[in-house]
């Protein structure tokens, strides 16, 4: 994106100035998925993503105001604090995949629940199917809902 600097705004149908400093990129990316959803005229009520998308969920569950589940989640936003619908997002993690570290200066947005794998499984951390193992663990040892809408 060069020098540019981006944001959602509040007269965009995204909303969103929050005070929040966003990473650019994944700010970029959230604002194509806007951009789209736009387009398409589709109102969310939940949003998913993994990886780049869970980037991205958190930014557009914050803008839209609706429930969202981020795996495999890097840190999209550089301020710290509270932040208008930021609980709504859930973020899960392996504590053995490196993305949701990354970048380092930066912050989740929502509940983060980082799991520890099966040691049998450990360090297969980025692919969305090593994810589904471990909510699916996570879940049945009640350190994850079994049913998410925001809170």
């Amino acid at each position: 994106m060069g020098h540019k600097r981006l944001k959602l705004s509040d007269d965009s149908v995204a909303k969103g100035v929050s005070g929040t400093i966003w990473h650019q990129g994944f700010l970029a990316y959230a604002a194509v998925v806007a951009d789209w959803l736009i387009k398409e005229r589709v109102t969310p009520t939940f949003i998913i993503g993994h990886s780049l998308g869970a980037a991205a969920a958190q930014i557009l569950t914050k803008s839209y105001g609706v429930p969202g589940i981020g795996f495999a989640a890097p840190r999209p936003r550089h301020t710290r604090g509270p932040i208008k619908n930021g609980k709504m997002c859930l973020i899960i993690n392996r504590q053995d995949d490196v993305v949701p570290n990354l970048p380092g200066a930066f912050h989740h947005v929502g509940q983060v629940t980082a799991l520890l794998p099966d040691p049998k499984h450990r360090f297969l951390a980025h692919k969305m199917n090593h994810y589904r193992e471990i909510v699916e663990a996570g879940q049945i040892a009640g350190k994850l809902p079994t049913h998410w809408a925001g809170s």
